[in-house]
């Protein structure tokens, strides 16, 4: 059965971490989805519903790099990261992270679900 990325790893990198996906061989791409039409390719928009915790365990959003079929997640405040949040929220609508298949990337996080949230 088809399926859209699905979180497999991360590497943190300096002041980035690089995030692996199954499912996304072809590659990534930023893209609007509207109805029942095809997502509609969109490079110069930021991609949204990213979330990098500093040390101190806030959350801060966090802005996202396509790398082929890898995601580069960073943010200017956090130097440090361990996790990533992906439209991990209740209601995470405008999600836009899609393989070149056209299929969403699934919601998720890399952090242990006891991290606290503040």
């Amino acid at each position: 059965m088809p399926t859209g990325p699905l979180y497999e790893s991360q590497k943190v990198e300096g002041d980035t971490i690089r995030i692996g996906f199954q499912h996304a061989g072809n590659g990534l791409k930023v893209a609007e989805k509207n109805g029942i039409l095809p997502p509609k390719p969109t490079p110069d928009r930021k991609l949204e519903w990213l979330a990098i915790p500093a040390k101190d365990g806030t959350w801060h959003r966090a802005e996202g790099k396509i790398d082929g079929s890898e995601l580069l997640v960073s943010c200017k405040d956090v130097k440090q990261p361990i996790a990533v949040r992906y439209a991990y929220v209740s209601r995470p609508v405008g999600c836009m992270l899609y393989n070149k298949d056209g299929l969403p990337a699934a919601p998720f996080r890399t952090d242990e679900p006891r991290m606290s949230r503040k």
